[in-house]
């Protein structure tokens, strides 16, 4: 049979089916036939878990010179987040204001208001950054 369309309906007569590779495979009358033989392998043995190691957890401690410089940096975090919304509409106006220069400035030798520009750019997003991302931690709280 060449019929691709024949063999669908033996298929589903129950007479003959194709397979994938052209020849025709008879087709079981009963379903019982058709099932599948389920076979049951042994149980393995369940295993005992390793006893649980004590370690000792060792805390950092942190020298006063580093304390010091925490408690600057959460000190300066606080009070940029808490100026936030005034500084970066001054720091994104001074961008603007540094943009406009730097096209103005564009063909002028020596006066570096692209890079000027960069800096300034540069500068507001590290200071994004520092404020929103950046959570410092405590000195209270470190050991």
């Amino acid at each position: 049979m060449k019929n691709p369309l024949a063999r669908l309906i033996l298929h589903k007569t129950g007479e003959v089916r194709s397979s994938h590779h052209g020849f025709d495979l008879p087709v079981p009358a009963t379903d019982e036939a058709a099932s599948m033989t389920i076979i049951k392998f042994p149980k393995a043995p369940k295993l005992q878990p390793p006893p649980p190691q004590i370690q000792q957890v060792r805390t950092a401690s942190m020298s006063t010179g580093n304390k010091i410089f925490m408690g600057l940096m959460c000190t300066v975090w606080a009070i940029a987040a808490l100026a936030w919304p005034l500084i970066s509409w001054i720091a994104s106006i001074d961008c603007i204001f540094q943009f406009f220069r730097m096209l103005y400035y564009w063909d002028t030798p020596g006066a570096h208001a692209g890079i000027t520009f960069l800096a300034h750019f540069m500068g507001f997003i590290a200071l994004t950054f520092f404020v929103f991302v950046y959570r410092p931690e405590w000195p209270s709280n470190v050991k």
